[in-house]
């Protein structure tokens, strides 16, 4: 366990000191990151990129424009109707004294009603999801080359564990 405590503090003491600027198309996003929070924000970009990329996006069959208004998307009001089947007789041969009338039945559709159908959506536009989804990669790049960067830093062995455990078991 010796090793382990030595290694630990060294780490831990080593991250104190390690810091980077993280840059983002040559110019630096952030001054002076410790490496903990390097570290923590690579993990959260992470878990942003994953929630941005289940966020639905608008179907692209579909012809979507702004409502400024609502601030949804929705689509051009489009009349449709709707039919109902209604039986008919249709008489092949009328009926004479000698044979009955002959006949068929058969279903006529009949307009019942007329309904305007708009659509509307919250859902994100796929260039939309796409320019986002950009801008987190190229951070999560530059995150990742700053860990490096903080990484780097050189740093002076610590060693705890031995005093530790002669102050435990030494009587």
């Amino acid at each position: 366990m010796t090793e382990s405590f030595d290694f630990t503090l060294t780490k831990d003491a080593g991250n104190t000191n390690a810091f980077s600027d993280i840059m983002v198309d040559g110019e630096t996003f952030a001054h002076n990151v410790p490496a903990t929070f390097i570290i923590f924000l690579e993990k959260q970009l992470i878990d942003i990129r994953t929630m941005i990329n289940s966020i639905p996006t608008l179907d692209i069959n579909e012809d979507w424009k702004s409502d400024v208004n609502s601030k949804l998307y929705k689509t051009d009001s489009i009349e449709t109707h709707r039919t109902k089947k209604v039986p008919k007789v249709l008489i092949k041969y009328e009926a004479t004294d000698k044979h009955p009338a002959q006949t068929e039945v058969y279903n006529e559709d009949v307009i019942i009603g007329y309904w305007n159908t708009e659509k509307l959506s919250g859902a994100m536009s796929i260039p939309i999801k796409e320019s986002i989804l950009k801008r987190v990669e190229k951070l999560i790049k530059a995150v990742k080359i700053a860990r490096e960067k903080a990484n780097n830093t050189d740093v002076v062995k610590q060693e705890i564990g031995d005093a530790i455990f002669k102050y435990l078991f030494n009587f």
